[in-house]
């Protein structure tokens, strides 16, 4: 199983701000956090699921 570093959760987490919502962490709402949170976790889980 992959370990994630904090560095590297962090810059998953910002990616995904700036790409679905088009906002940096400090101009994100709580729901944009929460979601972009939520979809590197389902990213995440989908690739330790098919086995990579």
């Amino acid at each position: 199983m992959h370990k994630y570093t904090k560095k590297q959760l962090v810059e998953l987490i910002t990616g995904k701000l700036r790409r679905n919502f088009g906002r940096n962490a400090d101009d994100a709402s709580e729901v944009q956090m929460f979601r972009a949170c939520a979809l590197v976790l389902r990213d995440i889980m989908n690739t330790h699921q098919l086995g990579a």
